[in-house]
C-alpha cells in the first residue's frame, strides 16, 4: 500500500472524525470533526469544498450512486445536501421537531432513512424496532442489553427463497451477536465467543452470508450464518497483540483491514492469518480511530484519535480509453489549451486523463501548486521518488518533501537543509525521528536545537537520557528557563554538582549552594570551588554565612580545607580574613612539620593578594621569608656553600619556635654549618644550647660528638661582608635585613637569602620577586628554576634593574635576642611535653 494523503486540521485536534467515502466511484471523500463544518476532499487529498453548518455534524451518507451527500448538524432542524455533479449545496427542513442523531439513504432509491421499505432501529431501553416506509412499527423484540451496529442482510438457507435483505443482526452489550428474520423476530439466534476475544468492536457482512467480526483484544473471526452451521468459526486470527479499533471489507477485492497497536493489517477473506500488507504508525501516539473502504476497493482510509485522517491505495485502478467523438474532442481541446500557452490549464486536462507524461513536460511553465502536488502523489505511486520529491517542492509542499527524502530516498542532508530553510516544528521532529530510527539520539537533539525547539530537544534528551549531550549543545546559548529546566532534571536524578551549576546559571542561588554542598566526596573539590563562586555571585549574606558554616565543619564536624575558606575570603574581597586564614593555613603544615608545603601555600596566596593589590600582612610577609629561609638552607647545603647555608640555619635558630617538631635536628645543622665555615662562636653558643638535658637526648648519636667538641672549643666568628643598604647606602652585613640608619627593613635575595644591593638588582620574570643578578645568575645556571615559585627560568630571561625606588620597604619583626630564643625553645620544649 501506497499513501496518497494524510489530512489534518486544527479544528479537528484531539477528536475523532465522522467521514464517509462517496459510494460507487469513491472520487470524494466528507471528513467532520469538532468544528461546524463537513470538509469534502478528492481521492489525492486535495480539497474541493467546504459545508458551513450551524452546530457540529452528527450524522452524514451518501445515495446510493454516490451522487448527493447528506448532512444533519447538532442545533438545527434542516439537512443540507451536496450534489458532486455540480458542485452545489443546498438545504431542506425535515420538519421534525426533536434532533436528528441519524441519517441513512435507501439502498435501493433516492430517499432518506424515513422513506426507505423497513428502518430497523436501536433505542436505549434495550429494544429494536422494525417500521415500513409509512412509519408504522411493524416489529419489535426485546434484548438482553443494549444495542450496537444493527444491519440487514440475508441468512444462508438451502432454498435461497428469499433475495431481498431479511435478516437483521444486531451487536447486544459489545458480547452477543442476535441475528433474527424480519418476520419472525421473536426467534431469534443469539451467538456467543471466547472470552478471552473481549469486547465485540464492529462486524461486517460479506460474501454468501458470512460475517466478520472484530474484537477488543486482537482477534478477528469468520462466522456463517448458514442454518446448518450457524455460529461456526471458520478463520479466526489473532493478528493485533494487544487490541483492535475496526475492521473494514472490501467486496471487490475479497479482502478485509483491521486496525490496532499502531498498524492496519490487510487479510484475504480466505484466510485471515495471512497478512498481505502491514502499515505502521509510529507517530500515533494516540491510537488509531476506524477504517473505511471505497467501493471499488481502490483506497482505503483510517482515522486517528487524535483527529488526523489518512488514505492510502490498496491496488492500482484499471485504466480504459475508446477512440470517437469524446476522445477526439478532448484532445483537440488540449491541443489548443497548450498553444495557446494556458499550460496549467492544460496541465489540470491531463491530470484528469492521468498523463503524467504530458504533465512533466508542461511543469516548468506550470505555476498552479495544486497541479504539482498532483504530479508528485503520482510520481511517487510509482516509486520515483526523486521525480516525486523535486514535484512536492515546487508545489511548496514541505512536509511531503522532507517525508519522501527521509522515508525513500534516504537523504537526511536535503531534510535537514529545508527545515532549516522552512522552520517548522512537525518538520523538524520528522528529522529528529530520522535520527532516533538510527539510534543516533545526538544528532537528534542537536538538530532540534540547532532548529531552536529547545523544548522539544530538552524533553527528547530527559526521555532518552541524554541531558549531558544537550547540555553540551547547549552551551552558553540556553535561556533562564532553558538553565532551569536543566537544573531541575539533574537534581530530580540526584546529579547534585551539575544541578548546581545550572542553578547558579539561571539565577537561583540559594538552590544551587544546597546542591554543591550535597555533592559527595568525588565531587568535592570542584564543588566547594562552585559553591564559593555561587556566594560571590549572589551577594547574600544569609548565604555566605552558611557556606562559612560548612567549611568550618560547624554543620557536619567536618571542617574542610582551610584553602577554601581562604578563597571564599579573596572573592569578597575580605583580603584581611583571608591573609588571616592563609597564615593559619601555612602554620598547620608548619606545625605538622611540612616546611615546604607551607612555603608553597603562603607564597601562592601572597601572590593572589598581591594580584589584586590587597594589603599584605607583615606576619604573611615574615612567615614566607622564614620558610624560604629553611628552603635556601638546603639549597645551600646541597650546593656546598657552607657559610650560605649557615647564616640562613642562623636566621631559622632566631625562629626556632615556629619549627616545634624538627628543634633539636634545625640547630644542630646549624652547629655543625656554622663551624665548618668559620662562624665559631654561632657553633659554640648554639652547641651549649644543644647539650642542655631537654635536648640532649634527642640529637642524634652521628653528629653528637661534633656537637659536643664544639662545646669544648669557643672561638670567634668570621666576621661577615658589609654592603650598602639599597634605600640609604648605610653599610649592613650581608645577610641582615633591618637598616640601622633609614630604619627600613631590606629586601631579601631569593637566591642567596641576604639583603638585596641597588647596584645587582633583578627580579624572577614569573613572580616578580627580587633577587641579586650576579647570584641569580650563577644559581640558575645549575639549577634552572626560581627557588621562590619553582617555575623555570633562564638566564637570558634576566634583566638588571637600574631603578629599584618602587620596591616597598617590607617591616619584618626585629630579630630575637639571645635570650628570647632561649625562652623560646623552652617554650617549644614545654609545648611539647
Amino acid at each position: 500500500m501506497k499513501k496518497v494523503f494524510t489530512l489534518a486540521d486544527k479544528a479537528w485536534a484531539g477528536s475523532n472524525l465522522l467521514y464517509k467515502w462517496q459510494k460507487t466511484v469513491g472520487n470524494f471523500i466528507a471528513v467532520a470533526g469538532q468544528d461546524n463544518s463537513v470538509k469534502i476532499f478528492d481521492r489525492h487529498g486535495q480539497k474541493w469544498t467546504e459545508l458551513n453548518l450551524p452546530g457540529r455534524c452528527v450524522g452524514m451518507d451518501w445515495d446510493k450512486n454516490g451522487d448527493i451527500l447528506a448532512v444533519i448538524a447538532a442545533k438545527s432542524r434542516s439537512i443540507f445536501l451536496w450534489d458532486a455533479r455540480v458542485n452545489k449545496s443546498s438545504r431542506i427542513k425535515s420538519g421534525m421537531k426533536d434532533q436528528m442523531s441519524l441519517i441513512l439513504w435507501s439502498k435501493t432509491s433516492p430517499m432518506f432513512a424515513v422513506g426507505t421499505n423497513l428502518l430497523a432501529l436501536g433505542s436505549e431501553d434495550n429494544t429494536v424496532s422494525i417500521s415500513n416506509q409509512k412509519g408504522d412499527t411493524i416489529r419489535r423484540t426485546t434484548l438482553c442489553g443494549e444495542p450496537n451496529e444493527i444491519n440487514f442482510s440475508v441468512m444462508k438457507t438451502d432454498e435461497r427463497s428469499s433475495p431481498a435483505d431479511s435478516t437483521v443482526s444486531v451487536s447486544v452489550g459489545k458480547k452477543i451477536l442476535m441475528l433474527f428474520n424480519v418476520n419472525d423476530p421473536e426467534n431469534g439466534v443469539e451467538l456467543s465467543f471466547q472470552r478471552r476475544y473481549g469486547n465485540i468492536v464492529s462486524y461486517h457482512w460479506y460474501g454468501d452470508g458470512n460475517i466478520l467480526v472484530g474484537f477488543s483484544n486482537g482477534y478477528t473471526v469468520v462466522i456463517s450464518t448458514h442454518i446448518r452451521e450457524i455460529g461456526k468459526e471458520l478463520y479466526p486470527a489473532h493478528n493485533h497483540k494487544d487490541s483492535l479499533n475496526s475492521v473494514a471489507i472490501s467486496s471487490s477485492l475479497n479482502k478485509a483491514a483491521s486496525c490496532g497497536d499502531n498498524s492496519i493489517m490487510i487479510h484475504d477473506l480466505s484466510e485471515l492469518k495471512d497478512n498481505t500488507h502491514v502499515v505502521r504508525f509510529d507517530d500515533e501516539t494516540k491510537g488509531l480511530d476506524h477504517l473505511s473502504w471505497t467501493d471499488d476497493g481502490q483506497l482505503l482510509a483510517i482515522s486517528t484519535q487524535k483527529g488526523t485522517l489518512h488514505g492510502f491505495l490498496t491496488t492500482l485502478p484499471i485504466l480504459g480509453d475508446s477512440f470517437g467523438t469524446r476522445l477526439e474532442y478532448l484532445t483537440s481541446l488540449l491541443e489548443v489549451t497548450e498553444k495557446g500557452q494556458y499550460y496549467d490549464k492544460a496541465a489540470s486536462l491531463y491530470t484528469r486523463c492521468e498523463n503524467w507524461s504530458k504533465v512533466g513536460d508542461l511543469l516548468p511553465q506550470v505555476s498552479s501548486p495544486k497541479i504539482h502536488l498532483k504530479h508528485a502523489k503520482a510520481k511517487e505511486a510509482d516509486g520515483k521518488y526523486e521525480d516525486a520529491a523535486r514535484a512536492y517542492e515546487s508545489a511548496k509542499d514541505w512536509d511531503n518533501v522532507i517525508r519522501v527524502l527521509l522515508v525513500h530516498l534516504n537523504n537526511p542532508e536535503d531534510a535537514v537543509r529545508i527545515v532549516m530553510e522552512t522552520p517548522s516544528i512537525d518538520r523538524a521532529k520528522m528529522v529528529a525521528r530520522f535520527f532516533l530510527r538510527l539510534n543516533d539520539e545526538s544528532s537528534a537533539i542537536h538538530f532540534l536545537f540547532l532548529c531552536k525547539y529547545n523544548d522539544e530537544a530538552f524533553q527528547l534528551a530527559a526521555q532518552r537520557g541524554k541531558m549531558e549531550v544537550y547540555v553540551d549543545f547547549i552551551g552558553s546559548e540556553g535561556t533562564q528557563e532553558d538553565y532551569q529546566n536543566i537544573a531541575f532534571y539533574f537534581e530530580g536524578g540526584r546529579k547534585h554538582l551539575q544541578a548546581g551549576k545550572f542553578f547558579q546559571k539561571c539565577g537561583l542561588y540559594s538552590r544551587a549552594l544546597i546542591n554543591f554542598l550535597k555533592c559527595s566526596n568525588t565531587d568535592d573539590n570542584l564543588a566547594v570551588e562552585m559553591a564559593i563562586e555561587t556566594v560571590r555571585q549572589a551577594k547574600d549574606s544569609s548565604l555566605t554565612n552558611q557556606l562559612i558554616d560548612y567549611l568550618r565543619g560547624e554543620s557536619d564536624d567536618k571542617p574542610k580545607d582551610a584553602k577554601y575558606l581562604f578563597r571564599l575570603y579573596m572573592v569578597l574581597q575580605q583580603h584581611k580574613e583571608a591573609a588571616q586564614t592563609a597564615i593559619i593555613i601555612a602554620r598547620e603544615e608548619q606545625c605538622a612539620g611540612h616546611y615546604c608545603n607551607a612555603h608553597e601555600v603562603l607564597f601562592s596566596m601572597y601572590m593572589e593578594l598581591r594580584a589584586q593589590k590587597a594589603k599584605i600582612p607583615k606576619d604573611m610577609t615574615t612567615d614566607l621569608m622564614i620558610y624560604h629561609s629553611y628552603k635556601l638552607a638546603k639549597l645551600h647545603r646541597d650546593r656546598e656553600e657552607y657559610l650560605k647555608a649557615g647564616h640562613m640555619l642562623l636566621r631559622l635558630s632566631n625562629y626556632i619556635s615556629r619549627f616545634p617538631k624538627h628543634v633539636v635536628p634545625i640547630l644542630a645543622g646549624a652547629v655543625i654549618e656554622c663551624h665548618r665555615s668559620g662562624l665559631r662562636n654561632s657553633a659554640y653558643r648554639l652547641a651549649s644550647m644543644l647539650m642542655r638535658p631537654e635536648y640532649r637526648d634527642e640529637i642524634d648519636k652521628k653528629y653528637r660528638w661534633r656537637i659536643e667538641w664544639c662545646v669544648r672549643r669557643p672561638g670567634k666568628d668570621l666576621e661577615e661582608e658589609k654592603t650598602p643598604c639599597p634605600f640609604c647606602g648605610c653599610k649592613l652585613p650581608q645577610n641582615e635585613l633591618q637598616c640601622y640608619s633609614c630604619k627600613n627593613n631590606v629586601p631579601y635575595c631569593i637566591a642567596t637569602g641576604r639583603h638585596m644591593l641597588k647596584e645587582d638588582w633583578s627580579e624572577c620574570p614569573h613572580c616578580e620577586f627580587p633577587a641579586l643578578y650576579s647570584e641569580f645568575t650563577l644559581l640558575l645556571k645549575t639549577e634552572g628554576v626560581c627557588p621562590m615559585c619553582s617555575e623555570t627560568v633562564r638566564v637570558q630571561q634576566l634583566k638588571k634593574i637600574s631603578d629599584c625606588s618602587q620596591c616597598v620597604p617590607i617591616k619584618l619583626p626585629s630579630p630575637l635576642t639571645n635570650r628570647e630564643m632561649h625562652t623560646g625553645l623552652l617554650t617549644v620544649f614545654f609545648r611539647a611535653q
